[in-house]
């Protein structure tokens, strides 16, 4: 019959057929901005930190040479194991290249949840709880003085708070950079780090109190033409976590030196043929990751009202 298909228009038909990956983050934007650690094999990996110390003025030139005790501050991280599975049909598209394109895209969307896990257990350990104490057993949040709030504004001898909520502001940074700046933490050279949502990042174009060279720079931030601004690296990120109930996203500026990261496993991914699925092939993909807050001081959680996203 005239409006039949031969096979030669079958096999056209189907090797025409592509596939497109959804849009997504697929590299990680924080790896490389903390200290990390590979290789590790101990379920509890301790982090020590030898206290400040102070000198005592000296009376005796033959005196006793003191002999002070240290101070260490114990953390830890442990390991969190993350998988993704794919058992591929071999009767699905068989005659055609459709298969082998679904397993490498397949596998490729694998590899890019591992890089955005990394982003998301990188931000969970610089505000989330602190594994402390001699066996890791106890938990410190995140102390309220490295919180900047909604409602504050650079005041450098009065109150913060006003009772006005407000997205990212240049007051808030400011705030930020002080209280990293007096702890010491923040210093000349130093790699410094905020971590901003792209809302935020826009909203920033429409700070009262922006001057024009401040908007200027904002705008060279959102077209990707200027990284470093107010001795910060600004890195945009979706991983920052938001409060749906009071609308408020939280923002992070931090120091290098302040994140532990480590790798138990980096991210690997597995083909291998599946005996009790009639041997058809599988894609495994795992990765084993942790870390933890080492330093308080050396970050700083910025609240910001944020409405949410409209579906």
């Amino acid at each position: 019959m005239a409006n039949e298909l031969t096979s030669e228009d079958i096999k056209t038909i189907q090797y025409s057929r592509r596939l497109r990956a959804s849009l997504q983050q697929t590299a990680s934007r924080l790896r490389g901005r903390c200290r990390v650690r590979t290789g590790l094999r101990d379920k509890l990996v301790e982090i020590s930190t030898i206290g400040k110390r102070t000198l005592t003025k000296s009376t005796d030139g033959k005196g006793q040479t003191p002999d002070n005790a240290n101070t260490f501050q114990k953390r830890w991280m442990y390991p969190e194991f993350y998988e993704d599975g794919y058992v591929h049909d071999k009767q699905f598209d068989l005659t055609s290249q459709l298969a082998d394109q679904v397993f490498s895209e397949t596998q490729d969307a694998m590899l890019a949840a591992c890089e955005r896990t990394i982003d998301d257990r990188m931000v969970n350990a610089l505000l989330g709880d602190a594994l402390v104490g001699a066996h890791g057993t106890d938990k410190l949040a995140l102390p309220p003085s490295q919180i900047v709030a909604v409602d504050a504004q650079y005041e450098p001898l009065g109150k913060e708070e006003t009772g006005i909520v407000t997205g990212l502001t240049f007051d808030k940074i400011r705030l930020a950079k002080r209280r990293l700046m007096k702890a010491e933490a923040m210093k000349r050279g130093d790699s410094a780090f905020l971590l901003v949502s792209v809302d935020q990042l826009m909203r920033m174009l429409g700070d009262e109190k922006a001057s024009s060279e401040q908007y200027v720079a904002v705008k060279a931030l959102i077209d990707g033409d200027l990284k470093t601004f107010m001795g910060f690296e600004w890195i945009v990120t979706e991983a920052l976590p938001y409060d749906e109930e009071s609308k408020v996203r939280t923002c992070v500026a931090y120091v290098k030196d302040a994140l532990e990261f480590g790798f138990w496993e980096e991210s690997r991914s597995e083909i291998s043929k599946r005996a009790d699925k009639k041997n058809c092939p599988q894609i495994f993909t795992s990765i084993a990751l942790g870390g933890v807050r080492a330093e308080d001081k050396g970050v700083v959680a910025i609240k910001c009202y944020e409405e949410a996203d409209v579906a």
